[in-house]
């Protein structure tokens, strides 16, 4: 009941702050967001990371302090600097599916080591907000499209949920995520490319901003979506490298912000670098 009612509360907020909020607006509290899931990533960097790791062990605040800095960095970056951040994200993502499918019978540094779990945080969060920003600025695109992003991934959430419930019986990465299984994946994709066709034919017939194709825009989504679990399934390994169940306790029935945006991180700089690349 938690679960729902925040999630009855929040996706409203979000969806009224991306169709009336101005840009720059919009962006600042988008920021905002990432703040606390940088904190919750730093309680994964120590040399036993747990509520009672002690200060010494944590990098927790120079982890926050650099994250923060580089956010607002980035924030004034030209918009063909963040571009290179988006490719930046697919070279790093593939790295992550990598080593998503050898966990756990080989450990990177970047999942073993606190210093490599610090540059595994920031090259997970810091794209994603560079991809939010090429988002909200570029001519060609606007919030319009990080309104499909976040419907594909909440459709293919929602999907998941209850198929997996209702068919669910071949597990999908059971050494990193035991709950989620095939069939639930199947489900979650079915869902959000039927809630990216209606939301993408009704943007086709609108046309309130530039449109790619929408055979071009429905293949694009059809390939962000596994991306989009691949985002989840990473924070899930790194939970279960660190021993926690969530990454916080902020948001009611959900865990904490991280929780909330780890299929976000990976789909947003992948999705829009993929606009990018259609749109020419």
């Amino acid at each position: 009941m938690q679960r729902i009612l925040t999630a009855l509360l929040l996706a409203p907020l979000v969806v009224a702050g991306l169709l009336w909020l101005q840009p720059t607006l919009l962006a600042i509290v988008l920021g905002l967001v990432l703040l606390p899931a940088l904190w919750e990533w730093g309680s994964f960097i120590g040399d036993k990371p747990s509520p009672s790791t002690s200060p010494s062990q944590s990098l927790r605040l120079p982890f926050f302090a650099l994250g923060t800095l580089l956010l607002l960095a980035i924030y004034f970056l030209p918009l063909a600097q963040l571009e290179w951040l988006l490719w930046l994200a697919l070279l790093f993502w593939g790295v992550a599916f990598k080593r998503l499918l050898s966990y756990p019978t080989r450990l990177s540094l970047l999942q073993s080591s606190r210093y490599g779990r610090f540059v595994t945080g920031l090259l997970v969060l810091l794209p994603a907000w560079a991809g939010v920003l090429v988002l909200l600025r570029h001519p060609l695109l606007g919030s319009y499209y990080l309104l499909l992003l976040l419907l594909i991934i909440w459709g293919a959430d929602i999907g998941a949920y209850f198929a997996g419930r209702r068919w669910g019986r071949h597990k999908l990465a059971s050494a990193v995520s035991p709950g989620k299984s095939i069939e639930g994946a199947v489900g979650g994709w079915l869902l959000a490319m039927l809630v990216a066709a209606l939301f993408a034919s009704w943007m086709v017939a609108q046309q309130p901003i530039s449109m790619p194709p929408l055979f071009s825009l429905l293949l694009i989504v059809a390939v962000i979506i596994p991306v989009s679990i691949v985002g989840d399934l990473f924070e899930s390994m790194y939970k279960r490298i660190v021993g926690v169940k969530d990454s916080g306790h902020i948001l009611p029935g959900h865990g904490g912000v991280l929780d909330r945006i780890d299929s976000f991180t990976a789909a947003a700089p992948l999705f829009t670098l993929a606009l990018l690349v259609t749109l020419g």
